[in-house]
């Protein structure tokens, strides 16, 4: 591996690192405030049993949505993904400039 290939690759790994927490924290709030939204509101008149056990289960359908939506996303379609050259994509536009200027 290059110099650059490592920098790269300790760079990407900071990255998924730092999403990781992110997303973590994230899912932590939403869910404690789902609790609290959902144990304050108390859905109707229901026990806090009949409460937490509804809540479990429309969460967890949620859930599984939300992650089979992702699950499909990245298997179908960003594995799909090709990145452009920024610098090929720049020379382009630049050469298309001076030709246009030069009619």
């Amino acid at each position: 591996m290059t110099e650059i290939d490592k920098k790269v690759k300790q760079n990407n790994s900071q990255v998924k690192m730092k999403a990781a927490k992110a997303i973590s924290a994230l899912v932590i709030v939403g869910l404690l405030s789902v609790i609290l939204i959902g144990y304050f509101g108390k859905l109707g008149d229901v026990s806090k049993a009949q409460f937490f056990k509804t809540l479990l289960i429309y969460d967890s359908i949620a859930l599984l949505f939300v992650g089979l939506t992702e699950y499909t996303f990245a298997t179908q379609f960003a594995v799909k993904y090709m990145a452009l050259d920024v610098n090929h994509v720049k020379k382009e536009v630049v050469d298309k400039l001076i030709e246009l200027r030069n009619k």
